[in-house]
């Protein structure tokens, strides 16, 4: 079922991640983020880390993603594609509880570019 739910969200061109906690790291990102942004995986990983300039607005926000399991958080940010050009992201995330009763924050990216050109 959880497939079925990341593929919806896709198809809205919204960008499904997964990290696992403590660790803070990607257990999923959605394929079109790279395409979408032209940074791998791995870039968004550094961030994570606090490691990468283009991404690190996204990397904080990931990072820091604390809060009760099944509440909502929507914040929007700026990054840069790999190209140098700066994207409006909005990010929408929860915490849910594993069955090892460990935690993981999970969400969507959403491109804000087409709502802001005008």
């Amino acid at each position: 079922m959880g497939e079925q739910f990341r593929v919806i969200a896709e198809l809205a061109g919204d960008i499904a991640f997964s990290i696992d906690l403590p660790a803070r790291t990607l257990r999923y990102l959605s394929p079109a983020f790279s395409s979408a942004f032209g940074h791998a995986r791995d870039a968004l990983q550094a961030a994570i880390a606090g490691a990468h300039e283009d991404l690190g607005p996204l990397g904080m926000v990931l990072a820091g993603s604390t809060g009760a399991p099944g509440e909502c958080r929507t914040q929007e940010i700026d990054i840069r594609n790999a190209d140098g050009h700066p994207v409006g992201l909005q990010v929408i995330s929860t915490i849910v509880q594993n069955g090892d009763d460990s935690q993981s924050p999970v969400g969507l990216l959403r491109d804000l570019s087409p709502q802001r050109v005008h």
